[in-house]
């Protein structure tokens, strides 16, 4: 809790208690009788009362945020585990299944990009896994780059991401996919090595009445890809 909370909490729980003790023997002369003289000591401990009720309130109300706040916390790492990927910071493979049963129930327009990383194994054999992993958190970043803030990117495995371009057609997948192929292919590393990705594109629901199928028809387009040379964008067929 903030300082600033802690003083307002403060204040206003200390206030009403101490104004509730400071009203209290007013309205209480109906059910108390008070001897002539001992008002004023019945008055202050009604108010001394209040204080000891609001510091009460105040220790419980600042225990149960605090509770509240550890589990926000708790469900923010558990979320984190379950659902982003360590090494690049992109949503997993478990997300991207979460999502494909949560676009099931909706009926928007959206662009899906399926990369993969030309020859990564020799990359990995070259250079070792250290420069392999530190390739692909940079991939990571420049297709977060690339797209929106309402669209997702996905490390589906290994050298492979999935991109969800929300409300997008085939056409602005196609573009996205592009670009990201441009960068990456002028990016240098490691003594001006270069590297170049394969990419597919689907649309839903041109390509698929599903997204998963839509996904699979990305996933063979970016093969398609691969056999006509690697470091190119290809769309999905469907018919």
């Amino acid at each position: 809790m903030r300082v600033n909370s802690h003083v307002l909490l403060f204040v206003s729980m200390i206030g009403v208690g101490v104004g509730v003790g400071i009203i209290f023997p007013y309205f209480s002369e109906i059910f108390v009788t008070v001897r002539p003289g001992l008002f004023i000591y019945y008055h202050l401990s009604c108010v001394v009362a209040g204080l000891v009720v609001g510091l009460f309130n105040y220790y419980l109300a600042g225990t149960i945020y605090c509770q509240l706040q550890k589990e926000k916390v708790k469900n923010k790492v558990y979320f984190t585990q379950a659902y982003e990927d360590e090494l690049t910071g992109l949503f997993n493979r478990r997300a991207l299944q979460a999502e494909l049963v949560n676009c099931a129930t909706k009926n928007e327009q959206l662009a899906i990009i399926f990369l993969d990383i030309d020859n990564f194994s020799r990359i990995n054999n070259i250079y070792g896994h250290e420069q392999g992993d530190a390739i692909l958190a940079q991939l990571a970043a420049i297709t977060n780059q690339s797209v929106r803030n309402n669209d997702k990117t996905y490390r589906y495995g290994g050298e492979e991401f999935v991109l969800f371009l929300t409300g997008s057609s085939k056409r602005d997948g196609y573009r996205v996919a592009q670009k990201i192929r441009q960068t990456v292919e002028a990016w240098t590393f490691m003594e001006n090595e270069t590297i170049t990705v394969s990419l597919g594109v689907a649309a839903y629901s041109e390509d698929g009445d599903s997204i998963s199928a839509v996904l699979s028809e990305a996933d063979r387009a970016m093969l398609q890809s691969k056999k006509c040379g690697k470091n190119q964008v290809s769309c999905a067929n469907h018919k």
